[in-house]
């Protein structure tokens, strides 16, 4: 007998293929009569480039206001006027828990309305409502309660609707599956034991009271994470955080209000206009737009001046042109740069608002060392965001020992500065980023430098007052460089040493044997 139910069931999964396969296969045949040929159809009518499109929309993603949620709220089937004016819409919401409660009053010139059983519940529930509750209610209301989770289906993302041609989408932030509260129900079963409560709470209290309690000291482990994540999805826990939960009366405001009207104008916004085909955009318009500026700096976004784009710099006045593009850059050639500002600007003019805001350095202009590190932090501070500006000058200093030693052709590294300044690797790194990168054991300029520029006749002037400045500029450093190494000597030269030196022979370690004598000599 098994082997006949094998050989039956075998035979109907053979003749169920077979079926699908014909329906699939004859064309004459009532499209009723085979559900995957429905589905096909259905698969091909979605396929865009199968069917022919009647009609195409604008899809506009819609503002999100300031200090405002969108939910959706989702009432039963049979509520289909929970909305309307005549039913008196009252709610209010707790915030934290995304609680939200709905008052309808309720429609009593309804076949449907059972005023005794109306009567029964309002007496049931209005022990349970609190006298400082702000929503105003009546016995008859219908109360609809509901919350919104953190849920991560497709239907909870937006919203979307028609206006004209247009398909507007809305983002929200969860949905209020609202039913009907059954707090009276809870309170109902639970009043009898209320009143028994109520009659022997005072004999308790002074029971309690007369007896002395022992206090016993309970020690516990830390609770764990999966613990914690346990008892968080307890429903007791969840019931704990509703009660304790505030109520937020609500104002409630119907489509026929003005203040609707303006929210709704507010949230949608016009599609952009298509720019004309008349117009024209050169790759080089497409470059002034855009942000200019390194990979390494296009990922640091916390420097707000490499954000401003040449065509936003190109609307300065021509005494900030310069200054900003070198701001931005910190490291230019005369060219370049003579190719981003005003076209109306003079070779001599170039060169003043060059002087005021860069120096030149193997024939290329680096921004001030002055005008950098006016928000610079303490490295250890107690109080978040002080400025320390004794830090920004040594930086300064640091920064400047390293554009005069590249212009004299000098070799620069980190320990350089390091020993020179008592700063960290980490410091003299971010010093040296502002206007170099690693070279071959040491750092060179980001870009290349313009030995034509400081062979030129004609630069002759401005090469020969940038060479006396870095003259000067390495005298000052000296002097700087000598003060930190002298007050920072005396330290080093103690720990070393406490390092190098014998332990036995250290002066700041005392010998606890000192006292330790022979026997005679203590009993003298």
């Amino acid at each position: 007998m098994e082997d006949d139910d094998d050989i039956v069931v075998k035979k109907r999964k053979t003749q169920k293929v077979k079926r699908v396969e014909s329906d699939n296969e004859s064309d004459g045949e009532d499209m009723e009569a085979s559900p995957y040929r429905c589905c096909r159809t259905e698969f091909l009518a979605l396929n865009w480039p199968l069917c022919n499109c009647n009609m195409n929309f604008d899809v506009v993603v819609c503002n999100e206001l300031p200090n405002t949620e969108l939910y959706r709220v989702h009432f039963p089937v049979r509520k289909r006027d929970a909305f309307d004016s005549q039913r008196q819409p009252r709610v209010r919401y707790k915030k934290n828990v995304r609680m939200m409660e709905v008052r309808l009053a309720a429609d009593v010139s309804s076949g449907s309305f059972d005023k005794a059983k109306a009567e029964r519940f309002a007496v049931m529930g209005a022990a349970n409502v609190k006298s400082e509750n702000p929503v105003a209610h009546s016995k008859f209301d219908e109360v609809y309660e509901g919350r919104a989770y953190v849920k991560d289906d497709f239907v909870q993302f937006a919203v979307g609707y028609f206006r004209g041609n247009t398909f507007y989408v809305n983002p929200i932030a969860g949905t209020f599956d609202m039913h009907r509260s059954l707090t009276h129900l809870n309170y109902a079963g639970k009043g009898g034991h209320g009143d028994e409560e109520e009659m022997t709470g005072e004999s308790d209290t002074e029971a309690v009271g007369t007896s002395a309690k022992q206090v016993r000291v309970k020690f516990t482990r830390p609770e764990t994470e999966r613990q914690k994540k346990r008892r968080e999805a307890s429903a007791l826990h969840r019931e704990k955080l509703i009660a304790s939960d505030s109520w937020i009366p609500m104002d409630v405001h119907l489509k026929e209000d003005p203040s609707v009207s303006e929210k709704f104008s507010q949230m949608t916004i016009l599609p952009p206009e298509e720019p004309s085909s008349s117009e024209i955009i050169t790759a080089r318009d497409l470059v002034e737009r855009g942000i200019i500026c390194g990979e390494k700096e296009q990922i640091d976004l916390t420097r707000s001046e490499l954000l401003v784009t040449h065509q936003r710099i190109r609307e300065m006045p021509i005494h900030q042109q310069v200054k900003a593009q070198m701001f931005k850059s910190r490291v230019i050639a005369t060219a370049d740069i003579a190719k981003l500002v005003d076209p109306s600007i003079t070779r001599d003019e170039l060169f003043v608002y060059l002087k005021e805001c860069a120096h030149l350095v193997q024939g290329v202009w680096v921004f001030k060392s002055e005008f950098l590190y006016h928000d610079l932090t303490a490295a250890h501070a107690v109080t978040p965001g002080k400025l320390d500006e004794h830090r920004a000058d040594m930086w300064r200093c640091a920064r400047d020992l390293a554009l005069c030693l590249l212009d004299a052709g000098q070799k620069v590294t980190r320990s350089l500065l390091t020993r020179c300044f008592q700063v960290n690797s980490k410091d003299a790194e971010d010093i040296l980023s502002s206007f170099a990168v690693p070279g071959n054991r040491s750092w060179k300029l980001r870009i290349t430098p313009d030995p034509v520029f400081l062979e030129s006749p004609e630069n002759a002037k401005i090469v020969l007052e940038e060479r006396r400045y870095w003259t000067e500029r390495w005298a000052e450093l000296q002097v700087r460089i000598d003060t930190t190494l002298s007050l920072h000597a005396p330290s080093s030269r103690t720990r070393k040493n406490s390092v190098h030196g014998s332990p036995t022979k250290s002066p700041t370690r005392t010998r606890h044997n000192s006292t330790r004598g022979s026997p005679t000599k203590h009993l003298q």
